[in-house]
């Protein structure tokens, strides 16, 4: 017998993302002079599909940046920045070339900030982590002026503290001065000092802001750096916890 039978059918290719995206940890210094510090993820990104259907690197809204945490202020060169929602948007173009900037003075102190760096397409995501640490520095001011006295029949106080002025200019508040090491050389003998130590004429002192606020040097009676008078050199030193 013969006879013929037909059936239709249909082939389904299933779709697969084709997205390479890569990224790198990033630690750079705070910047305390005014411009904040700028920084990039290093994002390489990019859709290698041919047929077009998962869109190119100018398709809008296609990369999404969560972050931990990031300061009022802090901006971006291209995409959308929403520091509130800790997030940022943009094409794949856009996050090739992106830079962030933050406030001059801010550090992520001990713990880096988290980024999690997704590209998305109708046919599926590809996701990286990277951490972002921006480490502190100091931001220690010192002016000082001669230190200067007259000579008198008495002994002759001096305070270093008002010839000397230390301060930080770190805004974020992060930072604080924790001590203050100065040093004079070339005292006479007879000289004393309610803080610190005098040893063969070298007054070596080390204490809080405060402290050194406080510090008196005592010149004995007559003494004078002139006529011929020795030089009196000193040396001061702040450190902070930053």
């Amino acid at each position: 017998e013969d006879g013929t039978d037909s059936l239709t059918f249909g082939i389904k290719v299933q779709d697969e993302e084709d997205i390479d995206l890569t990224a790198d940890d990033v630690c750079v210094d705070e910047d305390a002079d005014g411009q904040g510090v700028s920084f990039s993820l290093g994002i390489v990104a990019d859709i290698t599909d041919a047929d077009g259907s998962e869109g190119d690197g100018s398709t809008p809204d296609t990369v999404t940046i969560v972050f931990d945490h990031l300061p009022p202020g802090t901006t971006t060169n291209v995409g959308d920045l929403d520091i509130d929602a800790c997030t940022w948007t943009g094409s794949v173009d856009e996050a090739n070339m992106l830079v962030w900037t933050v406030p001059e003075d801010y550090s992520t102190g001990g713990q880096p900030t988290n980024f999690s760096i997704t590209v998305t397409t109708p046919e599926g995501q590809e996701t990286v982590d990277v951490t972002v640490t921006i480490k502190p520095t100091e931001d220690i001011d010192i002016v000082a002026g001669p230190i200067t006295a007259t000579e008198t029949d008495a002994p002759v106080d001096v305070k270093p503290a008002d010839f000397i002025t230390v301060s930080q200019s770190d805004d974020d508040g992060s930072e604080y001065i924790q001590s203050i090491t100065f040093t004079l050389s070339g005292l006479p003998d007879g000289t004393q000092t309610n803080a610190g130590t005098i040893t063969n004429g070298q007054l070596v002192f080390t204490g809080t802001p405060a402290e050194f606020d406080a510090l008196c040097i005592t010149l004995p009676t007559d003494f004078s750096t002139q006529n011929p008078g020795p030089d009196l050199t000193g040396t001061i030193q702040a450190t902070s916890n930053e």
